[in-house]
């Protein structure tokens, strides 16, 4: 339930300036009949998991009337980019902003953090989401437990190859400290699981020179062209897929199929169904609606109530597969606020809530 303590609470940056502007009083009861203003900065448009987020933060909007979130998002994948966003941002003076970190900004690490101080300096709440940037100018954070869904790929992996004795594998090793963990997680769950019969015939690290992951993937199945799994710890290569890709890996290796962490919509159709299975044998991801409710929600708590020390939440992923697909769809929906899924599925499943 909303409420509680109401104390004062300022983002300070580390060095205080005498350029910054007075603290904000802090909340009273009042606060949620005055209404909340909240922004959130998603990613770059275009970005497949930012319709369900942003459906989640519609859905807190939906139980608390007075809790109003604008969204914006960036036209590309740059700092300069989050600058143009953010400008117009700050002079409208929100209570709070929720930012989707990219890994292209954490890349332009420290044009970053001058964006963030902009938003401290101007006593703003600030909530990321997406990649995790330490900075003493966040309030607190919410992502996606990776890691976990690495490990729980790992635990399934044998089980969704479905027969198939042999697998490929393409991680981000030493990449960043997200991609390492999930390299070793994956690792550790799998050979729980190696057998006589259950073989991993080949790994590429990605983050090993410049080859693009497609070339990667291709030249694995090419080597072993009868190998029948291909796991991917990234999404990215699958997403960005051009048409008529899965066909020519098909020529390389007529019984492959492939898994990775992701369960955003644009890639349900890899899926397919029971009946008539698609190259994905399993995807392994979060609701994303969760991921915007999830920001609001603590932003609500933080302005309504006495405040933790840079809160996380973690959400959890879940292993899809053609034959729970169905549910999965009607609940990524529900979490979304009703977001419309059904373009994604091509109109081979009903996912109606009613």
């Amino acid at each position: 339930m909303l409420g509680g303590a109401c104390i004062i609470y300022l983002l300070i940056p580390a060095l205080v300036t005498s350029c910054e502007r007075p603290p904000r009083p802090g909340p009273d009861k009042a606060l949620l009949e005055d209404g909340v203003k909240i922004t959130m900065v998603g990613p770059a448009q275009g970005h497949p998991q930012w319709p369900g987020i942003r459906g989640g933060a519609e859905r807190y909007m939906a139980g608390v009337p007075t809790v109003k979130v604008e969204f914006l998002t960036p036209a590309e994948d740059t700092a300069a980019s989050l600058r143009e966003t953010l400008s117009p941002v700050l002079e409208q003076e929100p209570q709070a902003v929720c930012l989707y970190v990219t890994k292209g900004y954490v890349g332009e690490r420290g044009k970053l953090r001058e964006y963030l101080k902009l938003v401290a300096l101007e006593q703003i709440l600030l909530v990321t989401m997406g990649e995790p940037f330490k900075d003493t100018r966040i309030y607190g954070h919410v992502g996606v437990d990776l890691p976990g869904a690495a490990e729980l790929l790992g635990d399934n992996v044998q089980r969704i190859a479905a027969g198939r004795r042999t697998y490929l594998l393409l991680h981000e090793d030493g990449a960043e400290p997200v991609a390492t963990n999930c390299y070793h997680r994956f690792i550790s769950a799998a050979r729980l699981h190696h057998d006589q019969d259950w073989h991993l015939l080949w790994e590429k690290n990605a983050a090993e020179g410049d080859r693009p992951s497609a070339e990667l993937v291709a030249e694995m199945l090419e080597l072993f062209p009868h190998a029948g799994l291909v796991v991917t710890l990234s999404p990215e290569v699958w997403l960005t897929a051009e048409h008529g890709w899965g066909g020519k890996l098909r020529k390389l290796n007529r019984g492959y199929c492939f898994t990775t962490l992701s369960a955003s919509p644009p890639l349900w159709h890899w899926l397919g169904t029971p009946e008539v299975p698609g190259d994905a044998a399993a995807l392994v991801g979060p609701l994303d609606g969760e991921i915007g409710f999830a920001a609001v929600q603590m932003v609500v708590r933080a302005l309504l109530s006495e405040r933790q020390a840079s809160p996380t939440r973690r959400i959890d992923c879940e292993l899809v597969t053609p034959s729970n697909l169905p549910d999965f769809a009607r609940r990524y929906s529900e979490s979304a606020n009703g977001l419309n899924v059904e373009e994604y599925l091509s109109g081979m499943l009903d996912v109606s809530t009613q």
